[in-house]
């Protein structure tokens, strides 16, 4: 007569154990409150007692890692799958297994309590509820309790589904746990503030491993886990983490070591301390009427506070918890699965109550094997001696429910004898034995040996490296993965005499800096602005105008010392990349300080840019506007600036594709495109691979179903976050870097230092992202964000569009998806059509010569107008468009002198050549720049070109020179760090940043070594070159 198991739970834990009991030829009942199963992966938008994961919840370890023995995930699911992506998982691993008719949905069970006969017997009654209300009990053989550890929360706080009702709100987060972090992060997208508050702060581990692995993939293997000594792993996981950022300036570094802890898993993270969205304090010392008092004695006002304490575990279904009695969330568990209680049975099983540095999935999988092959007697558990000795050595080495996955696994299939043995492969498989050394450690390679083996498990081990790779098909790159000062002070000094008036057209990023030296060079600033404020492009507008504008959630890519104007560093306590909020503020502080605002008219709009009619003599222009009171009026001005930037008229070139009438969805451009609000639960096309498409597609791809993120060519990704934790431009855009080494280097070397550094990040084919043209021959998208979203899967990399269909669109790769919104990011065009309706300034496919960007080449007789801000740096726009201000206006006063005309259009033809022949051919790359080399050649005009040498015995002297000048620049690393100031670790962060980047930079160098494999034959030429700097 078969026996009998009631199975309380049918999620991660029960579904296995449903699957493992039909394999021993046990009956399984298992009892499921929900009409569903999936348990906490489940997402339940409505409050209920049940744990479920939120809204936008991604699993932290990858397929591969996650799956069960037997059943690995189809190729095409994302390898850290998105809750939805989970569930489909185990249903369809349910209707594989046909496990539904055994699992009894909406059926509470009461109580778990020992049957009268249990000393004799080992059976157990169980009283439960049905759907209809009846209470009944029935006799089973044996139990087993798999609703996890997620029970009742600790120290209850807002209960938290999604960010919905969070809008525009400032709150703290206390925790520092996935959940905390997870929490965090959505928030800080769309509230003013979050504080993120920890008691000891946390180790952060990266989905996006080297080269874009899936860091667990990377992690888990026999190799580094059980044959490395634990020494040695620690210090190299150590060592990579704080590379990512440092975790002390950060304010998140422990006390305890790297693998004393469960750790957090958070790509974003630290992307949003860095820009200030996320600030990092101490614990909370108490509540006041409007917010919180911090352990440092810092108070701060707050809407809301949640709590991500965790949870606390009971047993009081079994015997109104008097038999499993748990104490500070411990009790003493043989495995973490069998109760100390009741060794002498042992057919109560607890399923999934560990806490895994890696997947729980195999694991429970594991421990449902391990239950019903010693139920069975097909394997015998070890004495009860043996075993209490077991549950005492776990709980002094280890304390709670914290297991190491390999050393775990290993120790529950050494039960029933299934662990790998490679040496058993060696000489009949030596590819499979390499396998189950050095590649991660999947459920699968447990199906090898010992009872019900499987014959899929060979396959399954070799093609993890496969399926992982294949759910980032969606793009084919092509490639496989894998000075006379006082002659200036004479005449500026006579031209001050004679007070001159500039027009500047625009009051944003260009317009600033141009009123501010237009000052210093005694030129009286009239400033038109079209809107009620300062700010341009970064006062967000939220309704639709023609007027640009960023989005919400828009964080600047460049850090606030490299994006600094030259005389105004931001404050210590602003984020290093700041949100548009901030940025706003900036710019206003600067307004303030150097009182700008009373030579800007606001909502007055220039209608055109005529030459006056004694222009030949004078080099004067007439300008025509409309006043605030809808008047036309003119004004004679001695010079002008057209300080609008390049953001004017968005580029539907190349867009317009066959079925666009009768596509039923919504095609918008991204200057459309506001925050993520209307576009929840849809899928959408973001097309293009700038800063912009990457930004809307990272969004929605947290609030849609899928984002397809089309483009033509790829581009290089660079993050936010360098080594260290170090802005990655103030790593990059050093003089030695971009100057000294580069002039010695060869172009190729430099090249391929860069490209290996990029690649070592993710495998840019891998994750279809990787362009056919060098590095440096495109403009740089940056984003930390995207390669988790490619490796989540919420972000598929698709080719161009071919053509739309009714319902979706046709790629040029053959494939076709439905999709509610095609969102075009390509770019914008600009023109001149206020300066004398377009005809003096004539612009072709986007380009239009300029010398130095800024002076057009047709008006070069009097060089009386100019546009600041027209390029497309690499680095920072600010100090650029200052700098131009400074040219002009040093070239205006004629305190210095423009080359002559011949040398100004041979200048023009040579950057139109160089630039035509560097960059793929855009109509985005018409305006590129190099921050260092354009501001060395702009600053050369004028003389004031930083030299270091001339420093080292005296003090610099120039043109427009300012005091603080050398204590703005020995104090730029300590403000970048300041902003990081939240929570005091106690442990003073790295501060050799230039060092650091020294070496890490010749260790960066390739040798023609593949990543990952036979790294030896470098050691002794690496070492040689440090030793030789040394020296």
């Amino acid at each position: 007569m078969p026996k009998r198991c009631a199975i309380i739970g049918a999620g991660v834990s029960g579904l296995p154990s449903i699957r493992w009991a039909l394999a021993y030829g046990i009956e399984p009942v298992a009892f499921e409150l929900t009409k569903s199963i999936g348990g906490l992966w489940k997402y339940k938008p409505n409050e209920t007692e049940l744990g479920s994961v939120m809204k936008s919840t991604i699993i932290n370890t990858s397929k591969e890692m996650t799956a069960y023995s037997d059943f690995p995930p189809p190729p095409s699911f994302a390898n850290f799958m998105h809750n939805r992506q989970m569930l489909k998982y185990f249903q369809m691993y349910a209707d594989h297994h046909q496990l539904h008719k055994y699992i009894r949905f909406e059926h509470t069970v009461l109580s778990v309590q020992r049957s009268p006969h249990y000393s004799t017997t080992g059976q157990w009654t169980l009283e439960y509820k049905t759907p209809d209300g009846l209470v009944k009990q029935e006799l089973f053989d044996c139990v087993l309790l798999c609703q996890g550890h997620h029970a009742k929360p600790n120290l209850t706080g807002t209960d938290w589904k999604d960010h919905v009702g969070y809008e525009d709100t400032t709150n703290v987060v206390v925790g520092m746990g996935n959940s905390a972090v997870d929490v965090a992060v959505e928030l800080s997208r769309i509230g003013k503030q979050v504080y993120l508050s920890t008691r000891r702060g946390s180790w952060i581990m990266n989905r996006v491993g080297s080269y874009g692995q899936p860091y667990d993939m990377e992690v888990s293997t026999r190799f580094a886990m059980k044959y490395t000594p634990t020494w040695l792993t620690k210090k190299m996981l150590y060592k990579r983490l704080q590379q990512r950022f440092d975790h002390a300036k950060f304010g998140l570094m422990p006390k305890h070591g790297i693998l004393s802890q469960h750790a957090t898993v958070n790509d974003e993270l630290p992307n949003r301390i860095i820009s200030g969205t996320v600030i990092v304090k101490p614990n909370i010392k108490e509540y006041t009427a409007t917010g919180v008092l911090w352990e440092d004695g810092t108070e701060r006002q707050v809407d809301n506070v949640i709590l991500c304490t965790g949870y606390l575990f009971d047993f009081n279904l079994v015997e109104n918890g008097q038999l499993i009695k748990v104490k500070d969330n411990y009790t003493p568990l043989f495995k973490y699965m069998y109760p100390a209680e009741l060794l002498d049975h042992n057919t109560l099983g607890i399923i999934g109550l560990a806490q895994p540095l890696g997947s729980i999935m195999p694991i429970s999988e594991m421990q449902a094997r391990v239950f019903f092959e010693m139920f069975t007697g097909a394997s015998k558990l070890p004495g009860k001696e043996a075993m209490l000795a077991d549950i005492q050595y776990k709980q002094d080495q280890i304390s709670k429910r914290y297991v190491d996955y390999v050393d775990f696994m290993d120790d529950l299939a050494g039960l029933i004898d299934c662990i790998p043995r490679p040496l058993d492969y060696i000489f009949t498989d030596p590819k499979l034995a390499q396998k189950l050394v050095f590649q991660a450690n999947v459920a699968y390679v447990y199906r090898l040996r010992g009872n019900h083996t499987w014959s899929g498990a060979r396959d399954a081990i070799m093609t993890v490296q496969k399926r992982s790779d294949e759910a980032f098909k969606g793009r084919d790159v092509g490639i496989k993965p894998s000075s006379n000062y006082m002659t200036q002070y004479v005449f500026a000094s006579i031209f001050m005499l004679m007070p001159k008036r500039c027009a500047i057209i625009g009051a944003g990023v260009s317009g600033l800096p141009s009123i501010r030296w237009a000052l210093a060079y005694g030129i009286e600033p009239v400033a038109f602005e079209l809107t009620e404020s300062i700010g341009g492009l970064w006062k967000y507008k939220p309704n639709e105008t023609e007027l640009s504008s960023v989005m919400k959630s828009t964080i600047i890519n460049t850090s606030k010392e490299m994006t600094a104007y030259s005389d105004f560093p931001p404050p210590p306590s602003f984020a290093n990349f700041m949100h548009n909020r901030q940025m706003l503020k900036y710019f206003q502080m600067y307004a303030d300080h150097h009182q700008l605002h009373k030579y800007i008219r606001f909502e007055h709009t220039v209608l055109s840019v005529q030459r006056s009619p004694h222009y030949s003599t004078t080099g004067q222009w007439t300008l025509e506007y409309k006043t605030l009171d809808g008047l036309v009026k003119q004004e004679l001005f001695d010079c002008v600036l057209l300080c609008q930037g390049h953001h004017a008229k968005p580029n539907l070139t190349g867009t317009d594709w066959k079925g666009k009438d009768i596509f039923q969805g919504k095609i918008i451009h991204s200057h459309s495109y506001k925050d993520h609000v209307g576009y929840e639960d849809t899928t959408n096309v973001v097309v293009g691979m700038g800063n912009s498409a990457v930004d809307v597609a990272v969004e929605l791809s947290r609030i849609g179903k899928q984002v397809y993120l089309s483009t033509r060519r790829g581009a290089w990704i660079l993050s936010k976050v360098g080594s260290y934790g170090q802005p990655y431009d103030m790593e990059l855009l050093s003089r030695f870097r971009m100057k000294y080494f580069n002039a010695i280097a060869p172009a190729w070397l430099v090249e391929k230092m860069v490209k290996k550094q990029l690649q070592h990040r993710f495998d840019h084919a891998k994750y279809g992202v990787m362009p056919k043209h060098g590095v440096w021959s495109q403009h740089g998208t940056v984003s930390d964000e995207l390669p988790n979203r490619i490796v989540s899967g919420t972000v598929i990399v698709k080719p161009n569009i071919k053509e739309y269909t009714a319902t979706g669109v046709l790629w040029e790769d053959g494939t076709e998806s439905q999709v509610d919104n095609v969102i075009l990011c390509t770019g914008y065009l600009f023109d001149f059509n206020l300066v004398e309706n377009g005809q003096l300034i004539k612009v072709k496919d986007n380009y239009t010569p300029l010398f130095k960007y800024m002076y057009p080449a047709e008006l070069l007789d009097h060089n009386t107008l100019g546009i600041i801000g027209l390029i497309q740096p690499i680095g920072s726009i600010m100090p650029i468009a200052e700098m131009q201000a400074r040219v002009f206006f040093e070239i205006f006063t004629g305190a210095s002198k423009l080359p002559k005309k011949e040398v100004i259009l041979d200048d023009i033809y040579y950057k139109h050549m160089q630039m035509s022949q560097r960059y793929v051919h855009s109509l985005r790359h018409t305006v590129q720049v190099d921050y260092i080399q354009f501001m060395d050649e702009l600053a050369g005009l004028i003389d004031c070109i930083p030299r270091p040498l001339d420093y080292i015995f005296t003090d610099p002297k120039g043109n427009h020179t300012w005091s603080g000048a050398r204590d703005a620049i020995m104090t730029v690393q300590k403000r970048s760090d300041e902003a990081f100031k939240g929570r005091d670790v106690g442990i003073e962060p790295s501060s050799n940043y230039a060092t650091q980047y020294v070496f890490a930079s010749i260790f960066m160098l390739p040798l023609n070594c593949k990543p990952l494999h036979h790294q030896s034959t470098q050691i002794s030429f690496i070492l040689g070159v440090h030793f030789t700097l040394l020296n």
